[in-house]
C-alpha cells in the first residue's frame, strides 16, 4: 500500500511540474509574439536618415499601372536580348548599352497552368517589336509598385537623378573611379568634386555619375539607387554633402594628406587606416604579452598589423 506522505509528495511534484511547463510556455509565447521593429517604428522614435540618404530617396521606379506607350528605357547590357521571346540577330545593333527601347503596352496571355501572365512589349529604334514574358499574373499588375525590366533602367530615373545632382559640389568618399576612357583609376578621397552629368551605367550599377575635381580632372563613378539589398553603392556611400575633414579634428594635417591619397605609415591608428583604405575583409585579434595584436586582411594580399591599435607593420 502506498503511504500518505508519498502520495502527497507525488501530488506536489506534479503541481510543480505543471507550473514550470506553463511558465516556459508563457515565456516562449512572449518571445514569439514580440513585434519586429520596422523602419517606420524607427522614424516614429525620432531616428532620422542622413541628408545624403534623403537627397535621392524619393526617386523611385514608376508603378507599371502608370506606364504609358512611349515610356523609354536605357539598355544596360547586351544580355537584355535573352529576356525577349522574339529576339532575332538583326535587331542586335540596337540592343547595346545606352541605346533605348520604347514601351508599347502590356497584354495578358494564358499560360499552360491556366493563369494569365503579363506580356510586356517594346519597340526598338529600328522598329523591331520585342516581347517580354514577365511571369507576373495579369490580375496583380495593377497592385505592383515596380516592374523590373532586366538589364535596363527607366530613362526617367536617369533624368531625375541628373536634375537633382548636376551642377552641385560634393565630397567624394572612394578613391577608385573611372577615367574618361572607362578604365579604373585612383583619385583623392574626401575632396570636393562637381557633378557634370549622369548617364546609364551597368546592370549591377545602373547609374554613372560624371564629375570634375578642383584640378579640372574629369572622372566618373558607378552608383546604385533604391533600398534593395543589391543597392550597395548608393549616393550616401559615395558622396558627402559636408567636408569630412571637419569630422576628424584630432587628425593632424600631415596624416590627413596621407589619408586623402590612400597612403599609410607606421603609427597610424585603426580609424586613420580605415579612412585611408577602407574597411578590411577580415579582422583577427590575438592577445600577447605586448598587448592586443590585430591583423587586418584585404584583397590582393594586403594586410595591416596593429599593436594596441597602432599600425606597426603592413603590406600595401
Amino acid at each position: 500500500m502506498t503511504s500518505r506522505p508519498r502520495l502527497l509528495f507525488q501530488h506536489v511534484s506534479i503541481m510543480v511540474l505543471l507550473t514550470m511547463m506553463l511558465t516556459l510556455q508563457s515565456c516562449f509565447t512572449g518571445v514569439e509574439s514580440t513585434p519586429k521593429i520596422t523602419s517606420k517604428d524607427i522614424k516614429r522614435r525620432g531616428v532620422t536618415e542622413s541628408a545624403e540618404k534623403n537627397i535621392l530617396a524619393n526617386i523611385k521606379p514608376q508603378a507599371p499601372a502608370h506606364w504609358t506607350p512611349g515610356k523609354q528605357f536605357y539598355i544596360l547590357d547586351t544580355k537584355v536580348s535573352m529576356i525577349f521571346e522574339n529576339f532575332t540577330g538583326d535587331s542586335l545593333t540596337t540592343l547595346i548599352p545606352y541605346h533605348k527601347i520604347t514601351f508599347r503596352g502590356v497584354s495578358p496571355r494564358r499560360s499552360i497552368t491556366g493563369q494569365e501572365v503579363t506580356i510586356v512589349s517594346f519597340i526598338t529604334d529600328d522598329k523591331h517589336i520585342l516581347t517580354y514574358n514577365s511571369g507576373i499574373e495579369y490580375q496583380h499588375l495593377s497592385s505592383l509598385k515596380t516592374l523590373d525590366i532586366p538589364f535596363a533602367i527607366e530613362t526617367d530615373i536617369i533624368d531625375s537623378v541628373a536634375q537633382r545632382l548636376v551642377g552641385n559640389t560634393y565630397y567624394i568618399i572612394p578613391a577608385r573611379r573611372l577615367s574618361t576612357t572607362g578604365t579604373d583609376t585612383v583619385g583623392q578621397r574626401y575632396t570636393p568634386v562637381t557633378i557634370t552629368a549622369v548617364s546609364p551605367g551597368t546592370a549591377s550599377y545602373p547609374l554613372k555619375v560624371l564629375f570634375t575635381d578642383n584640378s579640372g580632372n574629369n572622372s566618373a563613378i558607378l552608383m546604385t539607387i533604391g533600398d534593395r539589398a543589391s543597392s550597395t553603392r548608393n549616393f550616401d556611400r559615395i558622396f558627402s554633402i559636408s567636408d569630412p575633414r571637419k569630422s576628424y579634428p584630432m587628425i593632424n594635417d600631415e596624416t590627413w594628406q596621407l589619408i586623402i591619397n590612400s597612403r599609410l605609415k607606421d603609427g597610424m591608428t585603426t580609424q586613420e587606416c580605415r579612412l585611408a583604405i577602407g574597411p578590411p575583409n577580415d579582422i583577427q585579434r590575438v592577445p600577447s604579452t605586448a598587448g592586443m595584436i590585430e591583423r587586418w586582411t584585404y584583397d590582393d594580399g594586403i594586410y595591416l598589423i596593429f599593436e594596441d591599435g597602432i599600425l606597426a607593420r603592413y603590406r600595401y
